[in-house]
């Protein structure tokens, strides 16, 4: 790859402030819902309205029914008439169920009902709506204690060019809905546009916004047991690391959104694990309502729609995770000419 790179922070001593976007930029223009038949899918509502208010944008709530044969064929029209009906009218009342006042917050809001397997029906559906964000739900997890998006969930969010956010079944046992914002950041192009959507909603939001490094311990090569010079070489490499990250993060001080909207910013550098599992406990530890990521982070691995830390936590956190893929910073002029002018009903429903 010829030329430098002239996006991004870099891990340089000619490191230099990122260019934000104003809080009046909007970070998406449609909201595409999957509302599962299950009470737990009122989360995924009400998630997902809150991000279509935040960034003043349409929403779509769909659901996919299930259909008979290897094309998803209805084999009875009547029996998918009524099915058809009643999914139309469970989520026009989760709609109609949403906080007061979010619901008239969102611009745009249109219900559809799908037919046919579900994640082609879905691609097909947020396709042709022209979603730059997804929101989908994710259960439990089977078996217990090894948490994984399920398989219509994770073939959706690896298929979109947008952004997805997946918020979980169940709130923390014995917490309180947090409002604070937490964005993953580790100076990459992808952390940077991930920090532009965290300001944007933290703001909005008036919500304190925690920009979290995590640094893992740099590895060596070993044939036997380090000897001194390895362990003083992995040392000095931590210290490098650590500094380079400050610097990072104090860049970045100077445009964020004290005195915008949001109560306030900090800065938080966490070192000497696996930083999945960082990024994840300090998210239970800042007590934090959103969890923002990039898809992918500095690594070199640039073939993969979601890297290893973002698939780890969009399965395991115990907050909902929004995961930044594709071009966000939309101006409302922009957002306004992708949303339609009229209200699409659901498909099939009087």
């Amino acid at each position: 790859m010829g030329g430098a790179m002239r996006t991004g922070l870099r891990a340089r001593d000619t490191l230099g402030v990122p260019r934000l976007p104003g809080l009046d930029t909007r970070p998406f223009g449609r909201v595409f819902a999957c509302i599962k038949d299950v009470a737990a899918a009122d989360g995924v509502a009400e998630a997902a309205a809150e991000i279509a208010s935040d960034s003043g944008a349409a929403l779509h709530l769909a659901r996919v029914l299930p259909g008979s044969g290897g094309e998803g064929v209805v084999a009875d029209p009547v029996d998918w008439d009524i099915a058809r009906r009643a999914a139309a009218r469970d989520l026009e009342g989760r709609a109609e169920g949403l906080p007061p006042g979010l619901a008239e917050a969102v611009p745009d809001l249109a219900i559809d009902v799908l037919s046919g397997l579900p994640v082609p029906a879905l691609l097909h559906a947020i396709a042709e709506a022209g979603a730059d964000l997804v929101v989908l739900g994710r259960g439990r997890s089977r078996p217990p204690g090894r948490p994984r998006l399920g398989g219509i969930a994770r073939a959706v969010a690896m298929a979109v060019e947008g952004s997805v956010m997946v918020v979980p079944s169940r709130p923390r046992p014995g917490a309180a809905p947090g409002r604070s914002v937490l964005v993953a950041v580790d100076g990459s192009p992808h952390s940077q546009a991930a920090l532009c959507v965290a300001r944007r909603i933290a703001g909005v939001r008036h919500a304190d916004l925690v920009l979290l490094h995590a640094l893992s311990d740099p590895t060596l090569a070993f044939e036997g047991p380090p000897d001194p010079e390895d362990t003083a070489l992995r040392a000095r490499l931590r210290e490098r690391n650590a500094r380079v990250a400050r610097q990072r993060l104090e860049l970045i001080r100077p445009v964020m959104p004290d005195g915008e909207g949001a109560v306030g910013s900090r800065l938080r550098l966490v070192e000497g694990g696996d930083p999945r599992e960082m990024i994840a406990r300090a998210v239970a530890e800042e007590g934090a309502g959103l969890l923002v990521i990039a898809a992918r982070g500095s690594g070199r691995t640039t073939d993969l729609s979601i890297g290893s830390t973002a698939d780890y936590l969009l399965s395991a956190c115990s907050v909902p995770v929004l995961m930044v893929r594709g071009r966000v910073g939309r101006t409302p002029e922009q957002t306004r000419a992708r949303v339609p002018r009229s209200r699409r009903p659901a498909r099939g429903v009087a």
